[in-house]
């Protein structure tokens, strides 16, 4: 819930020359001193009135430089009352920006308030568009440049964690959808800092970003499928990707065309569903 307070106070030049300027004096003293605080605005996530139960979350925007120039845009999210125990990254769908995951992270900080979040841009995507000189268009990138996106993020990770120390420790989750859905997938095999991962959607091959081999070597991390059953290339992809995934791994289907964050942002049982299986997860993280 956003809560914005702003105080604006106009006066008619005329109507104040009426009093004396002795009056005039206190009546403004009177409006300004009594006046709410001007331009104060604060986000709160909360599914109580009760404000001992709602959570705040610090949200910072913030770049870093890849390797080959790329500027990887993201969202730092954090509970300024909590140390954090894990930290929630997301990857969006190909053509929509890290706000997809604005519900999500509101849900999830609610449930856990111990959890922090990174929200990133994908290359060519929202505003991690720039690299050196160029500027980057998912409409026209390579695949061979979406093949990047992976290593992209674990690069971004480990540049991320080295501004926020109390980030270097703690264990990652990865929440992909789409052709972030196969992003994580292989992020599970070629970090060793991520513990678990959603898969929203994911496909057999989007792009050329192919997750099959990788979750082969996935035995020793948590994966979850997120799939509706009338999005046919990604309901047939996630049943075999499902099939040959090693590791403690759970399948989610749902009578629905949703695609990729469409699935927890308009159904809510998923919702729930992801926080039960998160909520397993986090037990698991802490032996």
């Amino acid at each position: 819930m956003k809560q914005t307070l702003f105080s604006k106070y106009s006066f008619d030049k005329f109507s104040l020359n009426k009093y004396s300027s002795t009056l005039a004096l206190l009546l403004t003293l009177a409006i300004f001193l009594g006046s709410p605080t001007i331009g104060f605005t604060q986000t709160t996530t909360s599914n109580s009135t009760n404000t001992d139960t709602t959570t705040i979350l610090n949200s910072l925007d913030g770049t870093v430089t890849l390797h080959d120039s790329l500027l990887l845009c993201y969202t730092y999210k954090t509970n300024p009352k909590k140390k954090a125990k894990a930290l929630i990254v997301t990857l969006p769908m190909r053509s929509r920006t890290r706000a997809t995951y604005s519900k999500i992270d509101d849900f999830l900080a609610e449930k856990f308030p111990q959890l922090s979040f990174i929200d990133f841009d994908l290359r060519g995507h929202g505003a991690s568009v720039l690299a050196g000189s160029d500027t980057l268009d998912f409409q026209t990138m390579s695949r061979e440049a979406y093949t990047k996106i992976p290593h992209d993020i674990k690069e971004g990770l480990r540049l991320v964690r080295n501004k926020h120390k109390s980030l270097r420790r703690i264990p990652i989750i990865v929440i992909g959808a789409s052709i972030g859905a196969n992003s994580a997938g292989i992020l599970a095999n070629i970090e060793d800092r991520v513990k678990a991962v959603v898969l929203l959607s994911p496909g057999k091959d989007y792009v050329g970003l192919i997750p099959e081999p990788h979750l082969k070597m996935t035995d020793h991390k948590d994966i979850l499928f997120m799939v509706g059953n009338q999005d046919t290339y990604s309901f047939e992809s996630t049943k075999e990707l499902y099939e040959i995934t090693e590791g403690r791994k759970v399948l989610n289907v749902y009578n629905s065309p949703s695609h990729g964050t469409n699935i927890p942002n308009n159904i809510d049982q998923a919702l729930t569903d992801l926080a039960n299986w998160l909520q397993t997860v986090l037990k698991t993280l802490k032996k």
